[in-house]
């Protein structure tokens, strides 16, 4: 654990801070490093620790509330006092020792508790972490979904969801790999570097000059992770990304462009682009040879797909501003001249729905604490009404892959039945045969690969969902 005057910083952070995003820990010691509060050799293991709390934080809360609770003396200030006495816990068990903890501990106790309350309580917790050889315990409860979500700080509404939408090993495996902190991942332009010899020769390089073991994610695609937690090693702070080289990627966002298979005189629409990680893909996988229409419903995301567009030096994107819940050809007539007067004007449509994110615990890490139960009955209707407008831009024999990045069969397989029952003149395409040129064994929920449910998996994969379409 770092110096004992980061302590306090730790806690004024997470007692006076409810916003768990990973951007605003990095922001947090970023601005504590620049006032001299921080070496800069204790920042990166700073903010490991607090993704490692932020994961962990209702476990922690729930140990350290059995301590409170056994002894009436500890209800004043008992909200404050539980905190503390949390992250202590989780300091205790990120180090592997007490070492320096305890005793500040001590310390900020005294502030809210009498000095003996506070002593006692300090070495009933001394005795407690060494027995538990620091590591946190299997949560007893006779309710499946509530030990589960102490266990690994989860809503229990949350857990409850996953457990009906996959079953209960699964959800435990899916709860498992979300507190495992993921690695960096990126893929290759290789529009710019557009043989073996440069990529490889890139890879080298890249490799030597910030120390990194760099790995193949799948057979033959240009998509590879390294041995640096992703939430410190950015990649979009690298001179290399801003040179247009590399992008980060999920790895299962990767395979949208790939399942998609666009052909170089095709005209493409990708509804909901931003920030355009997947357009841009499109793009460097057609070299730059199919048109791509790049649409979503504000000038800020727009932005940031022109900012993409710019920074790969990919000249077959094009984008518009609007919602494609209401897109249709009069408006992109207005748009771009070139349109006919057809009204069924796209060879293939990306549509990457926005979500519910549910597939995202591991990168996200706050996400679970912003659990809307809500969203999954709100967002199908939303999703819906965006997919039936764009199918009618879609040419007869063209294909619309719809995905998401969620765990939810209203958002997923419900929504795509129902779209079908309603239009006869679409049909499902399977995948298997496209998943197997990745060399991978995905987890597929059913082994279903027409509405292709992929899970969280150890390695990193992300939970995605892909149903290819075909209009008849």
């Amino acid at each position: 654990m770092p110096k004992l005057a980061n302590i306090y910083l730790i806690f004024d952070f997470f007692i006076n801070n409810a916003d768990f995003r990973i951007t605003r820990l990095r922001s947090y010691w970023a601005d504590a490093e620049k006032k001299g509060a921080v070496e800069s050799e204790h920042r990166y293991k700073l903010v490991n620790f607090c993704v490692y709390y932020v994961q962990r934080r209702l476990a922690f809360d729930y140990t350290a509330r059995k301590f409170i609770l056994k002894d009436a003396r500890f209800k004043k200030n008992s909200v404050l006092t539980l905190k503390i006495i949390s992250l202590a816990l989780g300091m205790c068990y990120f180090q592997g020792n007490s070492e320096g903890v305890l005793s500040e501990l001590k310390i900020m106790l005294r502030q809210y508790q009498n000095g003996a309350i506070a002593s006692s309580l300090v070495v009933a917790l001394n005795n407690f972490v060494e027995k538990s050889n620091f590591v946190v315990a299997e949560i007893r409860q006779k309710d499946e979904a509530l030990a589960l979500s102490i266990r690994y700080s989860c809503p229990r509404e949350l857990v409850s969801h996953l457990i009906s939408e996959t079953g209960p090993e699964i959800a435990r495996e899916i709860l498992e790999n979300s507190i495992k902190p993921p690695d960096a991942v990126f893929r290759l332009n290789c529009v710019r570097l557009h043989s073996r010899e440069l990529r490889d020769d890139f890879l080298k390089q890249f490799g030597e000059k910030y120390l990194l073991d760099i790995k193949r994610v799948y057979r033959d695609m240009p998509l590879y992770s390294c041995d640096r937690n992703a939430f410190n090693f950015i990649v979009t702070e690298l001179a290399e990304f801003k040179a247009g080289y590399l992008t980060p990627a999920g790895r299962s966002a990767f395979l949208a462009a790939y399942l998609l298979e666009a052909q170089p005189d095709d005209l493409i629409l990708d509804a909901c682009a931003a920030p355009g990680n997947k357009t841009t893909h499109i793009a460097e996988l057609s070299s730059s040879a199919a048109r791509i229409i790049a649409a979503d419903i504000s000038e800020a995301k727009i932005a940031k797909i022109n900012d993409n567009i710019d920074r790969l030096k990919l000249s077959n994107i094009f984008t518009i501003c609007a919602s494609c819940e209401f897109l249709d050809a009069d408006k992109l007539r207005n748009k771009f001249s070139s349109f006919g007067d057809e009204t069924e004007i796209f060879d293939r449509i990306l549509l990457d729905a926005p979500c519910s994110g549910l597939g995202l615990l591991r990168n996200r890490i706050e996400l679970k604490y912003r659990f809307n139960a809500s969203d999954l009955t709100n967002m199908p209707r939303l999703q819906y009404a965006i997919l039936n407008n764009a199918s009618r831009l879609l040419k007869k024999g063209g294909y619309l892959l719809y995905s998401t990045c969620t765990i939810n069969k209203r958002e997923n397989s419900g929504l795509v039945l129902e779209f079908l029952s309603a239009n006869k003149n679409f049909r499902l395409i399977s995948l298997k045969d496209k998943i197997k040129a990745f060399g991978y064994d995905f987890s597929v929920l059913n082994d279903d690969y027409e509405l292709m449910q992929i899970l969280p998996d150890g390695a990193g994969n992300e939970g995605f969902f892909y149903a290819l379409m075909q209009k008849e």
